[in-house]
């Protein structure tokens, strides 16, 4: 085995073997007295996000050994892989009969050590997608977002109370004394972070314009899947946190909704993966397109059941006699104007992004309607030629007809 397999394999297999022993511990902690979220299957989702870094690191690696982004991946997989680990010898360890040694002090670390998660992926917006800094600029983004995390992970390690993200844990650690000056001094890390990932967006901004067709369908893709990541999140977040707050729906919603989370976070080193490795890349511009119109349309829709049902269930309530008519009445409304809708989202992002494909359209429907009043044979071929070279820029176009004969 040559050692550049050897390096590349290291990481993956780290993170396999890590995952596999986190699993077995969540397996064998009893379901009825596990935390809610710390379930073995609600933990299930969260092996998309080692599984992706895994693969996606040990193939970019592979490929381009001198990108420093496939050992970014792979070094965030095997931290993911740790904190899966670290999270299930925390849950046996605190809710079985055996117990385990030091659990508390693992769950210390499970609480903080998430914020160094993110030490090597910040870097990778700026670097992406051949592996180097570009400027200064860039330069100073990865310092201050390293300096956010770096300084954020002993806040949270020293604040006294309930663990970040163990409310069933007490910090053996916290200050208590200096509560209140760590409340204050956590303004200083979220800052850089913050500012951090600002020039990480004008780096991909720059990056997009700057850069040759290639790199521009590069960025689109890292650039998707982020949005991707944040829209799901904005969706499921609900889902994700109503049993903490005391919300009791359904375990399949709950379950679903990590389920996508867990997706939306392996989009990212997923889309890293395609746009380094170049695979189908200019896909992205039909994927983006049907992105935004599906999901222009899935929100139009849902607000206008949303606001439908807000409306008409007062104007309804005293006829009704508090039947559902008003929820029917919307459900059927929208999907009455869904196909109204989507059309006239398409036409929208087709005249604002896609421009030539609109005009050709609007063309051929001027023509089809030319066709269904034009008797004479000449300028039927004439307005066909001028339809064409319209619409399909070509250098030279003729039209033959064949001669009927008599």
């Amino acid at each position: 085995m040559s050692v550049r397999l050897l390096a590349t394999l290291a990481p993956a297999a780290l993170s396999l073997a890590l995952t596999i022993a986190g699993l077995v511990l969540f397996g064998m902690t009893p379901q009825e007295r596990a935390p809610i979220g710390l379930r073995v299957v609600e933990t299930l989702p969260l092996l998309a996000i080692q599984l992706s870094c895994a693969v996606v690191g040990f193939a970019v690696s592979w490929r381009h050994p001198a990108n420093l982004i496939g050992w970014l991946v792979s070094v965030g997989g095997v931290n993911a892989s740790f904190m899966y680990v670290a999270a299930g010898y925390m849950t046996y360890g605190l809710f079985s009969d055996g117990g385990l040694p030091l659990a508390n002090v693992v769950a210390w670390v499970w609480g903080w050590g998430g914020m160094l998660l993110l030490f090597p992926l910040q870097p990778i917006v700026f670097l992406f997608p051949d592996g180097r800094v570009r400027s200064g600029v860039d330069r100073i983004g990865i310092v201050l977002g390293l300096a956010g995390w770096a300084l954020a992970a002993p806040v949270v390690a020293l604040r006294p109370g309930p663990l970040m993200g163990v409310p069933f844990a007490q910090n053996p650690f916290g200050w208590e004394a200096g509560g209140r000056l760590l409340d204050v001094a956590i303004i200083l890390p979220v800052s850089l972070v913050f500012i951090s990932f600002a020039l990480a967006v004008n780096c991909l901004r720059a990056r997009s314009k700057e850069g040759n067709a290639l790199e521009r369908q590069q960025v689109k893709w890292l650039s998707v899947s982020v949005v991707l990541f944040m829209l799901v999140y904005a969706v499921v977040i609900p889902a994700l946190f109503t049993d903490v707050v005391g919300v009791r729906v359904n375990p399949l919603v709950a379950f679903l909704g990590r389920f996508a989370g867990g997706l939306a976070i392996a989009l990212v080193p997923i889309a890293i993966g395609v746009a380094i490795l170049r695979y189908r890349l200019y896909d992205i511009d039909l994927f983006i397109k049907r992105t935004v119109v599906y999901g222009a349309t899935s929100a139009t829709i849902g607000a206008s059941f949303f606001f439908g049902v807000v409306a008409l269930q007062p104007l309804l309530r005293p006829l009704t006699s508090g039947t559902e008519l008003a929820v029917a009445a919307s459900t059927l409304a929208s999907f009455a104007l869904f196909q109204p809708i989507r059309r006239r989202v398409r036409d929208t992002v087709d005249r604002r992004f896609d421009r030539s494909r609109y005009d050709a359209a609007r063309i051929v429907e001027v023509f089809a309607d030319e066709l269904r009043d034009e008797v004479n044979l000449d300028d039927l071929r004439a307005d066909l030629m001028v339809a064409v070279e319209r619409t399909m820029l070509p250098t030279y176009a003729s039209l033959w007809l064949k001669e009927r004969v008599s």
